[in-house]
């Protein structure tokens, strides 16, 4: 078993291999996402039997962030996601493997390697913890009824597009800054922030819905970010 670095030959091939296990993602997708990756490749005499002989068996994405740990200080970080290996082949070490080898190559890279939790709690989550990562924090989300699209008072809640709200940006991170930025633990924002976290394959791949708080005088006055069942098939919606 051979794992390293992803090289630009065997992307396709690793791009395969997480689409037969997570939603697919192509390459145009893969580029926006500032993405490397770690693969594990079986040797040519390798697993001959299950035909995987010379092959991609094990996948993970590393996508580069910025990671604001205290206002004004911003560390370089790489978050892991869609860990994937082959079906036959789970239960080998394969995962715990590319994770030892990404967090050697990219330590001149970037200063910590993460994975985003969120809601999520399944056998795949567990294995992080399998691997070594401890628990920093715990992302809150809201439950409730879903937003009413109506004028309240002197305040208008509308659903808009993607497009509009990525032309809403300036008013957004402003917003935000107010409200979050004395604190750390989150992604940096700035110009082009809305645009990169759609183009992930989180934000891409579920049918979240966008939501303004708007004044009279069309003022930004709150927003939410919202998404129908979370990571469980239930029916409530949760507020990011």
């Amino acid at each position: 078993m051979n794992c390293h670095e992803l090289t630009r030959s065997e992307l396709a091939e690793a791009l395969a291999l997480r689409g037969s296990v997570f939603s697919p993602i192509d390459a145009d997708h893969w580029h926006e996402m500032n993405c490397t990756g770690v693969v594990a490749r079986s040797d040519p005499d390798e697993f001959s039997a299950e035909g995987l002989s010379d092959s991609i068996v094990g996948f993970v994405p590393l996508q580069f962030r910025a990671l604001v740990v205290r206002p004004g200080t911003v560390v370089p970080v790489v978050y892991e996601n869609a860990v994937g290996v082959h079906e036959r082949l789970r239960g080998h070490g394969i995962g715990g493997t590319m994770i030892e080898t990404a967090a050697q190559f990219i330590r001149d890279r970037a200063d910590a390697l993460f994975v985003v939790r969120g809601g999520e709690d399944t056998p795949g989550y567990r294995f992080y913890r399998k691997s070594g990562h401890s628990d920093l924090c715990y992302e809150t989300s809201w439950k409730g009824a879903h937003p009413a699209v109506e004028p309240r008072g002197s305040i208008c809640v509308s659903r808009i597009d993607r497009a509009a709200w990525i032309a809403r940006e300036p008013s957004l991170l402003a917003l935000y800054d107010s409200r979050y930025g004395r604190f750390g633990g989150g992604r940096r924002r700035g110009e082009g922030y809305w645009r990169s976290i759609f183009s992930g394959h989180v934000y891409r791949d579920r049918s979240w819905r966008l939501y303004l708080a708007t004044a009279v005088d069309g003022a930004l006055r709150g927003y939410a970010v919202v998404v129908n069942g979370s990571w469980k098939d239930i029916e409530d919606y949760h507020f990011y």
